[in-house]
């Protein structure tokens, strides 16, 4: 069995922020639910309620949906080009902002900020895609 030695760039710091900044916006959203929930009065356990309340919810659960291949991609990008990775690891999260201020106003509000996280997810897909490609051959 061979072995690969990964040597680990000196800007993959900025990667781990992005990573911690999402984790953050996380809670944000959270405490977003939570700030509804109030609002509204519903109950736990309930998932649902009047719309508004459903939309926050809606913007939380995508996230938490999201967040296993942004932090997959983020990391193994990050091994191979970290500036990238760190810069789409932004775009991403500003995305992700962009889409709970929009989805919160209205269900047809999220879409560019969708279209932005999709991007930058695109662009995580592809480095981690190419790191791995070149581990393997």
């Amino acid at each position: 069995m061979s072995t690969t030695t990964i040597e680990v760039p000196q800007a993959f710091g900025w990667v781990l922020l992005m990573a911690v900044a999402h984790a953050f916006e996380l809670f944000v959203f959270g405490g977003v639910v939570g700030s509804y929930r109030k609002k509204h009065n519903v109950k736990y356990p309930d998932v649902t309620g009047p719309e508004e309340f459903n939309r926050a919810m809606r913007v939380h659960y995508n996230a938490l949906e999201g967040a296993p291949f942004f932090f997959v991609t983020l990391l193994i990008c990050g091994f191979y080009w970290a500036e990238l990775a760190a810069l789409a690891g932004f775009i991403y999260i500003v995305g992700r902002a962009i889409y709970c201020v929009g989805y919160l106003k209205s269900v047809e509000g999220r879409t560019t900020g969708a279209i932005i996280c999709h991007l930058a997810e695109l662009m995580l897909l592809i480095g981690s895609i190419v790191f791995i490609f070149k581990m393997i051959v």
